[in-house]
C-alpha cells in the first residue's frame, strides 16, 4: 500500500459549507478544474456510484464507501488489480477548519496505478483544496 496526505487549515469557512460542496458531486467541476464532468444520479450515501471524467482522461466509476456527515467521506476508484481510496476529512479547530485529504492505493498492481493515475491525482490536491474554499467563499458571499 502507498499513501499520501495533505491538509491545510482555512480561516473563516464553515464546515457545513465545505460539506455541502462535497456532497454536490455534479458541481465538482465548478471548483475542481482537473475535472471535465461528474455525474451522480442517486443520493450521496454509502454504496452510491458516480461517474467522474478527468480532463483528458477516461470516465471512471467512483463508489462512496464511507460517510460520517459533516466530518468524513471516502470514495474508491477500482482499477485492474488495484484500488485508489480517497479519504476526505473536516476538522474544526479554535482558529478555523482543517481540510484533510488522504489518497492511498492498494492491490497487486497498485505500484503501476500509482505511476499512471494516483500520483497525478495526489499532486493537485493542494490546488483543489484552495479552489474548493474559494468556490465556497464566493457562494457564501452571494447569499449574504
Amino acid at each position: 500500500m502507498w499513501s499520501a496526505e495533505y491538509q491545510k487549515e482555512f480561516i473563516g469557512i464553515e464546515v457545513k459549507s465545505i460539506w455541502n460542496a462535497w456532497v454536490d458531486v455534479n458541481n465538482w467541476p465548478k471548483w475542481d478544474k482537473e475535472l471535465e464532468k461528474t455525474l451522480l444520479e442517486s443520493p450521496f450515501e454509502i454504496g452510491t456510484k458516480f461517474l467522474l471524467k478527468p480532463k483528458g482522461g477516461p470516465n471512471v466509476t467512483i463508489e462512496i464507501t464511507e460517510i460520517n456527515p459533516l466530518k468524513t467521506f471516502t470514495a474508491v476508484a477500482r482499477f485492474p488489480l488495484a484500488e485508489m481510496h480517497n479519504f476526505h476529512e473536516l476538522i474544526e479547530t479554535e482558529n478555523g477548519l482543517i481540510i484533510k485529504s488522504k489518497i492511498s492505493v492498494t492491490g497487486a498492481l497498485g505500484w503501476l496505478w500509482r505511476i499512471i493515475v494516483v500520483q497525478g491525482v495526489t499532486d493537485v490536491v493542494p490546488k483543489q483544496l484552495e479552489e474548493l474554499v474559494n468556490y465556497v467563499k464566493k457562494a457564501e458571499a452571494k447569499t449574504r
